[in-house]
């Protein structure tokens, strides 16, 4: 029997910052490790998680055929329908803007763990990707489409020759919540995006010809969820 952790896929990628270790500022480098399936494909079937032990073969059959859960950016449950207006008089949007404020040190350009269904809902350590993430994740993989069921997916292969699925499901946009499989996929990062009629997330999009950052996914639109954990280096 394996925990969720155990599924964690290592593409060979890994991210330097620059953290505050004893009162000093130093570079600290993580391996990204990818969950193999999307948030929410296991809730589907009811399966454990939070470190108790997986029926192996049930699960991943699950997570194989199943898109997962799409959230509204700063959502902590799913929702049946995306309302714009509702996310707009929504606190959230009160909350989070796309600049970093030096007078109070705030960087609201990133979602926090309470308002992160993976931070809240998944073992310590797993989150919703950064802009960064799913950019690392374009520069090291090479996108092959499958067809598993009758639909589209997208194997992501690293240089290591590990690879992730994502199922080519899209987005469900404000005034639809049915499921529909695309030719395309798109994966919710936890960084805003650029303005324009309304703000903006960043999100990964995934098609035949290849993957790309892109920085005008809407905030209220449904978006599918793949978290990552990040595993220091030393």
């Amino acid at each position: 029997m394996k925990n969720i952790d155990d599924y964690a896929v290592d593409l060979g990628i890994t991210k330097t910052v620059t953290e505050i270790i004893d009162g000093q500022s130093k570079e600290v480098t993580y391996k990204v490790l990818w969950s193999p399936f999307n948030y929410g494909a296991e809730a589907k079937a009811e399966l454990p998680y939070n470190l108790a032990p997986i029926e192996e073969a049930a699960f991943m059959d699950v997570c194989c055929t199943k898109p997962g859960m799409r959230l509204a950016w700063g959502d902590i449950e799913e929702r049946a329908k995306f309302s714009t207006p509702d996310y707009v008089a929504s606190a959230i949007t009160a909350k989070y803007d796309k600049t970093y404020d030096s007078s109070t040190g705030l960087d609201r350009r990133y979602l926090q763990p309470e308002d992160d269904i993976v931070q809240i809902n998944w073992p310590d350590g797993w989150y919703i990707p950064t802009a960064q993430d799913l950019q690392l994740l374009v520069e090291n993989t090479t996108v092959k489409d499958e067809t598993i069921n009758g639909n589209t997916w997208f194997r992501l292969t690293s240089t290591n020759g590990n690879s992730i699925l994502i199922p080519g499901t899209g987005y469900i946009d404000d005034s639809d919540n049915v499921e529909k499989w695309a030719t395309e996929a798109y994966l919710q990062s936890s960084t805003i995006g650029v303005y324009t009629s309304k703000p903006t997330i960043h999100a990964l999009r995934v098609a035949k010809s290849g993957a790309s950052l892109a920085n005008s996914a809407g905030r209220p639109t449904g978006l599918m969820v793949r978290p990552v954990k990040y595993v220091r280096v030393d």
